[in-house]
Order: C-alpha cells, then structure tokens, then sequence
C-alpha cells in the first residue's frame, strides 16, 4: 500500500467497492479478486478477498485460519458495513415519518371535505376512458346533482369506480363535486311499509286454499231458482194486485 493511500483511504475505497460489487452478476470470482489487488498494489490477503466476494460473516474455521492482519481488516470492514447499516436505517426512519405527516395530512383534508351537508346526486352513467400516464384507473362519470344540472367527473372522488353503478344515489363535495360516499337509496314510506321483512313460513296445503269456500258459493247458486222466472212471478204477483185493487 503506498503512502498516498492511508489506513481510512483503504477502508473507504474497498467499502466503495464492496458496494459497487453487490450484485456482480456474471462476473467471477477471479476477475474480482483480480480488480481488487489491482486496487491495492497486491497488499490484500486472500481471506480478506473471500470476506468481500461472499460479503458474510466468517464462519468459525476461516477465522481460525485467517491471519491476524486479515482479521483486523475483516473487523474494519463490518465496521463499516455496520455503519452504512445504522445510516440507512436512519433514513428510512425519517421516510416513514415523512410518510406519516403525509397520511396525517391528507386525512385531515379528507376530513375536511367530508364536511356536511353533501350535496345529493344520482349516478347516469360511467365512461371508461384512457387513462393519463400519471393515473392507474380512466373510469370517469355522468352525475345529476339535486340542483337538477349535470356534472361531468374525471376525478371520481374517495368510492370506488367499481362499486358505482348508473342510478345510485351518492353525496358530493358542493364546491368541487367530487363523490364523497354513497348514499342510501330512497323509498316511499308507504312502499317500504308493505315490504315483506320475513319469509312466511306456511304452505298453501297449511290453509287448505279456497275449496271450501268455493263449494260453498257452487250450493247457493244452485239453490237459487232461474232469476228471470222470480222477476216474472214477482211481476205477475203485482199485476193481480193491482187488479185486484181496481
């Protein structure tokens, strides 16, 4: 190792490379131990290089037959390997907070816009068109407001496309119109009050049907004699009356 390249210089360069050789691919074992003598003038012990080809910890037995020089480099190493570590975890942990003021602020926007009162509207139709580069889903719609205009969306809202079908009834932002949630459809009370809420259990053999009433209105009629010999009878009865009388 010449005197240009320092103790940290050599462990920041084969760091540098250890990272750089991640995933190498296709490229071998001895090509890459041949770079990394190349790197520094020879001055790197064959064990140092299985450390770096495999990037593990060494097992019991290699560190027995490493050298003293070999393992100090080896310590160094994951030294700085773990230091790397520590610093990515570092970052994601201040993705995720990040991330989590994010999701705060957009449920409070969310929150917000949900704001009653919605302004009632009925679905016409759904259009798929060709979505933008930038969206995943080209699903956009037709909406009739209770204000009696119609609306076209191409930013649905917080429902899904899917779950919207033409004549549902849903409540939208008054302000941008965007479809907030879905409403329950409406029913006429009167309607509503002779719905069936329960299946009935008994059968038509349970009430025995209309036979017996039936029978009896067949005896009636035919105990009954032809009406127009009555109103005849009746009508001479009344003449002989009035006959009778004069």
């Amino acid at each position: 190792m010449s005197a240009a390249m320092n103790e940290t210089d050599y462990e920041e360069t084969l760091l540098q490379k250890l990272l750089e050789h991640v995933h190498l691919g296709n490229k071998k074992p001895s090509a890459f131990s041949r770079e990394i003598r190349q790197l520094f003038y020879g001055k790197v012990s064959d064990d140092l290089l299985k450390l770096v080809w495999f990037q593990g910890l060494p097992t019991t037995k290699e560190v027995v037959r490493m050298s003293t020089d070999g393992i100090v480099s080896s310590t160094r190493l994951m030294d700085s390997e773990i230091k790397i570590m520590k610093s990515e975890v570092m970052r994601i942990s201040h993705e995720i907070q990040a991330q989590n003021e994010k999701i705060r602020d957009n449920a409070e926007k969310i929150k917000v816009n949900k704001t009653l009162p919605y302004l009632v509207s009925n679905v016409v139709q759904r259009l798929d068109m060709e979505a933008p580069e930038d969206e995943d889903d080209g699903a956009v719609l037709k909406a009739n407001t209770s204000t009696h205009r119609a609306y076209f969306l191409p930013v649905i809202g917080l429902v899904d496309a899917e779950k919207l079908k033409p004549g549902d009834l849903v409540g939208v932002n008054k302000d941008s119109y965007l479809i907030l949630e879905t409403l329950p459809a409406e029913y006429d009370a009167r309607v509503k009050a002779m719905g069936v809420d329960e299946r009935p259990t008994e059968q038509y053999s349970d009430i025995g049907g209309l036979d017996k009433q039936i029978q009896e209105l067949i005896e009636v009629n035919s105990s009954i004699p032809d009406r127009t010999k009555l109103l005849n009878e009746l009508i001479k009865r009344k003449k002989r009356r009035q006959d009778l009388i004069s």
